[in-house]
Order: C-alpha cells, then structure tokens, then sequence
C-alpha cells in the first residue's frame, strides 16, 4: 500500500511539473501546493510553496500554506517562522495570527479596561479571621 501511495504521490508531482506557461506564478504554485496539502501530501505540497516563494518573495499566502504544511510535518519552529512572515507581509491575515496564538482558536480579543467602582459601590473588605468566623458558626 505504501508503495502504491508513493507512486500515486510522484505521479501527481510529476503531472503538476508539465504545466501549461501561466502555471509559473506564484499563485499558480500555491494553488497546487494547496491541491497537495489537502490531498495528504505535505512533503510535495512544501515543493510548490517554495517554488512559489522564489518567484514572489511577497506573496503571503505561499507563506502562510507552506506553514500549515510544515505543521503537518511536524516543523512547528519553521512553521511559526512562516507564520510571522505571513503577518510582515500581511498584517491582516487572521488565519496566521491564530496559529500564532497558539493553535486553531480565534485571535486574542481585547478586553474592556476595569473601571474603579466608587467607595460606596465598593465591596466590603472581609478578613480571614471573618470567614473563619462564618463556616464555623454554621
């Protein structure tokens, strides 16, 4: 089975690698590094993104996926290294900001700043000793 797999994944590189003339841009390349990716074929996909990193090194998107792909790969330091380069490039790529943050999850949102309640709405301050005082007198 490995070894079918193994010719099945050369194929698909070796298919990809007789490409008409537009599939030289970098946007080309991702989007076959994208088929790759999700087709279970991380190694192979890596080949296209950085092909596609080579043609334009400011195409974030190549960056981005070839990151996802290394992440598979278990390359999680050379992935985050993708991911920061993703955010140089585009500061608005969400996507790279939450695997940034530490996985899958949404990016951190901001919280609303604590505002001091005035001593009246204050809550009373209780003591150890006043607690103490409460679980043992039940």
């Amino acid at each position: 089975m490995k070894v079918l797999t193994a010719a099945i994944a050369g194929f698909v590189v070796l298919s990809c690698s007789v490409l008409p003339a537009h599939a030289g841009s970098a946007e080309e390349k991702t989007r076959l590094g994208n088929q790759l990716l999700g087709q279970g074929y991380p190694n192979d996909a890596l080949i296209f993104y950085d092909q596609a990193v080579d043609i334009n090194p400011s195409y974030w998107p190549a960056y981005l996926n070839r990151g996802k792909a290394l992440l598979r790969l278990g390359q999680r330091r050379y992935a985050m290294d993708d991911f920061k380069k993703t955010l140089q490039l585009n500061p608005d790529a969400s996507e790279a900001r939450r695997y940034l943050g530490g996985g899958r999850r949404s990016a951190p949102t901001r919280r609303a700043k604590a505002v001091p309640l005035a001593k009246s709405e204050a809550a009373p301050k209780s003591t150890t000793k006043d607690s103490a005082k409460k679980i043992t007198a039940k």
